[in-house]
């Protein structure tokens, strides 16, 4: 048999956990487009805690809803239960708001921040691949007039997208996960650095001397000679692979800095963004605490027990000083264990279907499958404002038809005597006893006594009956004497 509804609704609005952080430490990372991919990981990861947080609120909101209609088709102690949940899922949504609103700019700084640092890495990945072509060796006597020996640089791009292969397929160097690579979490990106000038001749990027106009494509066709010169071409940039190491701290876990110099993005940038995936990360909805799942669950908790308590013994009082009584008030209203709670508003919250007046919907929809919250509120105005004339018209017949003692009728009800009231030895249960007072500076024994309204009201009635004899004796004694 299915579980009630509440089980149901409210399993899917818990949080997913969020302590860990969204970045996935595990990936290795072999150039720019796999860092690029982490990156890309890492945003959509923060997004979708924004996103949870969200639909949480959204979720909670609904079932919210749906106690309050379902309570409305109940019995007082149904609709109390119902108000009991739905405040607790308000609760609950409140929560999630908070957890988003609370650090709200911190948090978009640090998605603004991930999806920079992912365009940056697949910007390089193809910047990297930017060389100076050769230039073929000509006569001096030539070149170095009218028309120069002049060097071009060559942006050799794939045709692709950034980072990608083919229109469909993206260029990671490695599969991923591979597994740590780094014994603390590690985000691993990459910065372009130039590359050092050739040591020996030949080498890329210089300048080649031939005895005549030749090609210089090939390393090893310069010699020399001074009568031609050319140019060796090669790549400028190279790749410098960085890691912002998180380090944990007595004030918290942060990336330390990146001390390299030379590199384009360069230091100053990069711990700048550390900087703000720290606060970014630290500013994310953790995991709040989940709602009861089940509304009898709800109804016996310790806050409500606690608002029992407050309200049978005054703003001091709390379960533990008034377990009896509080445990008593949850059986005689909601049943042992909460039992009408699960037979009333749990199956109220499953099978109840709104009429077509209610919702103005089709009529067949079953309560647990209604999820448009412009129906649930249609509904519920529908049933609060039934109940309302139903409840006045109730009243009317009553003042017009009483069927029950009115209150000038139980004022009458037998006064208490001085030894009904002196059984009672304690303050609780001399108040209990309708019609007695206590002072507890009075004698042991005594301290529990009738009202004094009622011993006027005795007074009263013992002095009337006492005149009508008083007059009943004088007329006799006239009539005996006349």
């Amino acid at each position: 048999m299915k579980r009630a509804l509440l089980t149901a609704v409210v399993t899917t609005i818990l949080f997913r956990r969020a302590d860990a952080g969204p970045f996935d430490y595990s990936k290795s990372v072999a150039g720019p487009c796999d860092a690029a991919s982490s990156l890309e990981h890492y945003r959509r990861e923060t997004e979708r805690k924004l996103l949870t947080a969200a639909q949480t609120a959204k979720d909670a909101l609904i079932a919210a809803a749906k106690a309050t209609l379902a309570g409305n088709q109940l019995d007082a102690a149904g609709e109390l239960s119902a108000k009991l949940l739905a405040a607790e899922l308000h609760k609950q949504a409140v929560g999630a708001l908070d957890s988003l609103t609370t650090n709200w700019e911190t948090t978009l700084t640090g998605l603004s921040t991930e999806a920079k640092m992912e365009g940056q890495q697949e910007l390089l990945n193809d910047l990297l691949n930017v060389q100076l072509d050769s230039e073929p060796a000509t006569l001096v006597a030539t070149s170095l007039g009218a028309k120069p020996l002049a060097i071009q640089a060559n942006l050799q791009g794939t045709g692709n997208k950034l980072c990608y292969k083919t229109p469909g397929e993206k260029d990671l160097r490695q599969e991923m996960p591979r597994g740590r690579t780094s014994t603390r979490p590690t985000i691993t990106v990459f910065a372009a650095e130039a590359i050092p000038k050739a040591a020996t001749a030949n080498g890329p990027n210089t300048f080649c001397g031939t005895a005549g106009a030749a090609s210089v494509d090939k390393l090893s066709s310069c010699g020399n000679s001074q009568a031609a010169a050319g140019f060796i071409g090669g790549k400028i940039l190279k790749k410098k692979a960085l890691s912002l190491t998180k380090k944990s701290t007595d004030s918290g876990a942060h990336y330390e800095d990146v001390s390299t110099e030379a590199i384009i993005p360069n230091k100053e940038t990069l711990n700048d963004y550390a900087k703000k995936l720290t606060a970014s990360e630290a500013s994310l909805p953790k995991s709040i605490e989940a709602a009861q799942d089940n509304a009898e669950a709800i109804a016996t908790s310790a806050t409500v027990k606690d608002a029992i308590a407050r309200k049978l013994g005054g703003p001091d009082a709390s379960y533990s000083t008034k377990t009896k009584e509080v445990d008593d008030f949850i059986e005689k209203t909601f049943g042992k264990d909460a039992s009408k709670v699960k037979e009333q508003l749990n199956k109220n919250l499953k099978d109840m279907i709104p009429s077509k007046e209610a919702d103005q919907g089709d009529g067949k929809t079953k309560l647990e499958n209604l999820n448009d919250i412009n129906k649930l509120i249609k509904a519920h105005h529908y049933y609060a404002i039934k109940n309302y004339i139903a409840d006045q018209e109730n009243k009317k017949k009553n003042r017009e038809n009483p069927s029950c003692p009115t209150k000038t009728q139980k004022a009458a009800e037998s006064p208490k005597t001085a030894d009904e009231c002196k059984k009672h030895t304690t303050s609780e249960d001399c108040e209990k006893e309708k019609g007695c007072d206590f002072d507890d500076k009075k004698p042991e024994g005594e301290r529990c006594f009738p009202k004094a309204e009622t011993a006027k009201k005795d007074e009263k009635s013992f002095s009337g009956k006492l005149r009508v004899s008083v007059s009943q004796v004088f007329a006799g004694f006239v009539a005996l004497l006349f």
